[in-house]
């Protein structure tokens, strides 16, 4: 497999989701009129694309709405109480620095 059939690896995945350009379309159609490497690798790629379509169910929209409402509010909860989590250190250093600040200017009092 040569650098051009690499390339076309991923041309053939973008043509069987359908976001292939015209123009990178072109450049596969006309390579695939003489490499019958590529012309099997797209050939495996259609049928494992439509295998996956047809195993693909359904899921109710109200299911999936809900599903999707938790998640959010549970990603909020989630993040506020991380991001607390995250600053209780700083705030021991901030108290840290005041009692640092403090110390030196004591200390220049008496220099």
């Amino acid at each position: 497999m040569d650098d051009r059939c690499l390339m076309m690896k991923d041309y053939i995945i973008e043509y069987v989701q359908g976001s292939l350009r015209d123009e990178e379309k072109l450049m596969l159609i006309s390579h695939l009129k003489y490499c019958l490497q590529c012309r099997e690798e797209l050939a495996i790629t259609v049928k494992l694309s439509r295998l996956i379509i047809s195993q693909e169910k359904k899921v109710p929209k109200d299911i999936k709405d809900t599903a999707f409402s938790l998640v959010k509010v549970d990603n909020k909860n989630n993040t506020l109480s991380n991001i607390r989590t995250s600053l209780e250190p700083l705030d021991q250093v901030y108290q840290a620095l005041i009692t640092t600040k403090k110390s030196i200017k004591l200390a220049f009092q008496f220099i």
